[in-house]
């Protein structure tokens, strides 16, 4: 017993193929039950329509749903629910009494089909109206874990449906199409509705005394695990291979994972093809290999230690007749090139000459792979610096404690020793890179660089000196001159200032001085 649940968002071609077995909406209007035996029309819920010729209008249905969902404006684009009720052959003659015949059907077991797809749907739509899909979430605060309801049940109680049964096909089934809008303007939850469908289900099947889908996968499973042992049974030697070759002989379909990067398979998946009555392909059932058998024992990982228990006892029957042998004693012999009689003297030539090119191909492979690791442990290992680039790597760090100085204290000036170690580290750097130059030529460079250094160092310190002037102007408070000094309303630059004022400014005005290099 199944019951497929889904949201769709064509509701026009569900409720056209459920009515009439087209999904085209204008073709399912021209078609009446009476004259379609495929379908019969069972019933429709919340919905105004004339059956009196048999099938209501298709698209008089669609325009009533749409309308509610228009009312209660909707914006969703799955806007219908999608129902089949599918009971096994075994379940309709249960609770039919005999066993349907597809397109067979006498009025009286008609009449009987029409009974009991009433009962199945009243039952189908109270199960799924109970059914909460739960599930875990995680506390972002807490990253605990936590149960809840993590799909909401229907009300198709509530709702806008309509439902027919197929009676043509191999397995006779029940199709409805429902409105996710209840009649109270309500929108329906959608989530996880595929798994609350088979729940339901179950509890359907449970409420008839019917089988549940678990028993019927447990049955497949259980045969799949039988043939699995079997073949493992039958095998001399265990082949991982071999093992997916029998199985599909044994008409199992078998689907391995991809390898890994150094070819290892580390999962598959068996399945069985379901036909229909006519012989064609109906749907395959597929199955994990860890949910087989006992403790994982059909594993990819397991299969090797199930094939050794199954052969323990003949594996203990060579160690013992091993162990009875005497040992002999190991010869050393020179290994036995076998030589082919059925070659003509020409072909063995041919191949003679192809292993000799290859033996040599192979010899110069290695004989260039250890050359190639000599030279590299020849160039890893330090080398021994003159005095000559000790000394210019020496003036190279003292030039670049200058020139960090420089940026990040800008404000400092240089001294003629720091101005030297410079202006040396300079030329030494371009020496180490070997510049093919003399040391005049880079000390001349060198001076040249340093005089834009000084032109550049002299703008900003005649830019930032109008800045402070601007700025003093503007924010500084305006004071009278105790007496004497320059004049000006903040008493001038170096005359007496106000104390407040002179004790805020006057560490920075220690500190701002020139950046010339002072050079003589």
């Amino acid at each position: 017993m199944i019951i497929s649940l889904n949201s769709t968002a064509g509701g026009a071609g569900s409720i056209g193929y459920g009515l009439t077995k087209k999904r085209d909406i204008k073709q399912a209007d021209n078609i009446l039950s009476k004259q379609n035996e495929n379908v019969m029309f069972v019933r429709a819920d919340h919905l105004k329509v004339n059956s009196v010729l048999g099938t209501p209008s298709p698209s008089d249905i669609y325009r009533q749903m749409q309308l509610r969902q228009q009312t209660a404006g909707m914006k969703r684009k799955d806007k219908f629910w999608n129902i089949k009720i599918c009971p096994s052959k075994e379940d309709w003659k249960a609770l039919l009494g005999f066993e349907p015949v597809p397109g067979k059907l006498t009025d009286e077991q008609k009449a009987k089909v029409l009974e009991v797809a009433n009962k199945l749907i009243d039952a189908s739509i109270e199960k799924l109206d109970q059914t909460d899909h739960w599930g875990y979430r995680t506390n972002k605060k807490t990253n605990e874990k936590y149960s809840c309801i993590t799909g909401k049940h229907t009300n198709l109680a509530d709702s806008q449906a309509v439902w027919s049964v197929h009676i043509d096909t191999d397995d006779i089934h029940i199709h409805g199409t429902a409105n996710m809008v209840t009649e109270h303007n309500e929108i329906q939850e959608a989530h996880m509705c595929k798994d609350r469908g088979f729940l339901a289900g179950d509890k359907v099947a449970e409420k008839f005394g019917l089988k549940q889908l678990s028993e019927y996968d447990n049955q497949r499973k259980e045969r799949i695990h039988a043939d699995g042992i079997a073949v493992l049974k039958g095998m001399k030697e265990f082949d991982l291979q071999a093992y997916f070759a029998e199985m599909m002989a044994k008409g199992w379909v078998v689907n391995p994972n991809t390898p890994d990067s150094k070819g290892v398979i580390h999962g598959y998946s068996v399945g069985e093809k379901l036909y229909h009555n006519d012989g064609s392909l109906s749907s395959i059932m597929m199955f994990r290999a860890s949910e087989l058998g006992h403790s994982k024992d059909l594993t990819p990982t397991h299969l090797l230690k199930t094939w050794q228990k199954l052969h323990a006892n003949e594996q203990e029957a060579v160690t013992r007749e091993n162990s009875r042998r005497p040992e002999q004693p190991k010869q050393r012999t020179a290994p036995v090139v076998p030589i082919d009689d059925t070659k003509s003297k020409k072909e063995q030539e041919r191949d003679d000459e192809l292993y000799r090119r290859l033996k040599e191909e192979k010899d110069r492979i290695e004989r260039e792979s250890k050359e190639q690791e000599a030279r590299r442990a020849e160039q890893s290992k330090p080398r021994e610096q003159s005095p000559e680039e000790k000394e210019a790597r020496s003036a190279v760090d003292k030039a670049l404690q200058v020139i960090n100085k420089f940026v990040n204290y800008s404000y400092n000036v240089y001294s003629h020793d720091e101005i030297s170690d410079l202006h040396d580290g300079i030329v030494a750097q371009c020496l180490l890179g070997g510049r093919d130059t003399t040391k005049q030529n880079l000390e001349t460079a060198v001076d040249e660089l340093m005089d834009m250094v000084d032109g550049i160092a002299a703008q900003i310190d005649k830019s930032t000196a109008a800045m402070i002037g601007i700025v003093a102007g503007m924010a500084l408070p305006q004071v009278t001159p105790s007496g004497g000094g320059g004049g000006g309303p903040t008493g001038g630059w170096r005359g007496k200032r106000d104390d407040d004022w002179w004790r805020l400014w006057k560490p920075f005005f220690a500190n701002f001085r020139s950046r010339g290099r002072g050079r003589h």
